[in-house]
């Protein structure tokens, strides 16, 4: 009895830190802050994105502005997205020189860092 007791505790003493070991190699990993703020809606994150859209929209507002004052361009089938600054154009324009237009008129306009010009002829276009 006293040796089985003794064997048990041995064994107890031995196993103790490989269970402690294998514990710590398989936890999950923790997750970043990030991560847990866009999980859990973070205040000041949320803001920080509405604030980062909001000036996106407005960006994009500005370029389609700047592009409607100019009436040798025909602005109906320009798609205008800003990101961070970045704007790219999508959609048709009649000939070759309103895509060049278009995009310099983009580049005018404060706070516009590039110009993705994604512009294509219209099928009646030459």
């Amino acid at each position: 009895m006293k040796s089985r007791l003794l064997s048990f505790f041995a064994a107890i003493i031995i196993g103790a830190p490989s269970v402690a070991l294998a514990s710590e190699a398989y936890s999950p990993a923790k997750p970043n802050s990030s991560a847990v703020a866009r999980k859990h809606g973070d205040p000041v994150v949320s803001a920080a994105r509405k604030q980062a859209r909001a000036t996106d929209r407005a960006l994009a507002k500005r370029v389609r502005k700047s592009i409607a004052k100019d009436h040798a361009l025909d602005q109906a089938r320009i798609v205008v997205f800003a990101k961070g600054g970045a704007v790219t154009l999508t959609g048709e324009v009649a000939d070759e020189p309103q895509i060049a237009l278009a995009e310099k008129r983009t580049s005018a306009v404060p706070g516009v860092t590039s110009v993705n010009n994604r512009l294509t002829l219209s099928e009646g276009g030459s």
